[in-house]
């Protein structure tokens, strides 16, 4: 099971991994450069894919980052080619998908 409270897997690997990256990052700073303590991962996408393919045990051509869970749901029902076609849900769920549907034109059928 992945515990996505956070909106990220945590997993038991993670930490000895996350130690290195983060002091490999720490170690690369120029402190002086403003533009280098703006959160972003430009440029490191591609190896950031594949650390998190492997923790998720995918190949990394079929990883993708999303930028959150509204994100990541319009993402999957665009690339499921679901606009305009019925969508099964639970019967009480996640709000985004109730605006997510409407904007698709997807009528919701609520699962018990």
């Amino acid at each position: 099971m992945i515990d996505l409270v956070w909106n990220f897997p945590l997993l038991a690997t993670q930490g000895a991994e996350w130690k290195r990256y983060l002091a490999a990052a720490v170690e690369g700073l120029h402190a002086e450069d403003a533009v280098e303590l703006r959160p972003s991962f430009r440029g490191a996408d591609a190896e950031l894919r594949k650390r998190a393919a492997a923790w998720m045990d995918v190949e990394a051509e079929r990883f993708w980052f999303t930028v959150g869970g509204h994100h990541g749901t319009l993402v999957a029902l665009l690339t499921a080619g679901m606009a305009g076609k019925a969508i099964a849900s639970e019967w009480v769920t996640y709000v985004g998908i109730l605006e997510q549907a409407k904007m698709l034109g997807c009528p919701l059928v609520g699962l018990e």
